[in-house]
């Protein structure tokens, strides 16, 4: 595997001057691509920190905070993605589990009854 070309854009940053989400996506992705080729071929030497300041010219420490960054979140999108579908809403007052059986039940003595059936009746009944 060959070291990748230094990229045009690449600079010294001053100090404190905060990354945009393409600089941090292009920081995490050069490492993913330098940490996939030391895993397959294990022949290109020095860590992987270190490739990719050698490539971004962007400080190793900044690097490590990134990836570290990027390592602790990786799992938890999906969960906050989860989260917030849960939390959308009014919060509920019961769990469906709970009510399942008093709705399928009300549903069948009216459909056996021939009675129209509303959400009114239906919240009305699962209330009793």
């Amino acid at each position: 595997m060959q070291l990748a070309i230094i990229h045009k854009s690449a600079r010294k940053m001053a100090r404190g001057k905060r990354l945009s989400d393409d600089e941090r996506a292009m920081i995490v992705n050069a490492y993913k691509f330098f940490l996939k080729g030391r895993q397959e071929d294990g022949r290109v030497g020095g860590r992987t920190r270190e490739l990719v300041h050698q490539c971004l010219g962007t400080p190793t420490s900044t690097v490590a905070l990134i990836w570290r960054a990027y390592k602790t979140r990786e799992g938890a999108d999906t969960s906050e993605a989860q989260v917030a579908e849960e939390r959308r809403g009014r919060p509920r007052s019961y769990e469906d589990e709970d009510v399942a059986p008093a709705v399928h039940d009300y549903v069948n003595k009216c459909n056996k009854d021939r009675l129209p059936i509303t959400a009114q009746s239906v919240s009305a009944e699962v209330e009793r």
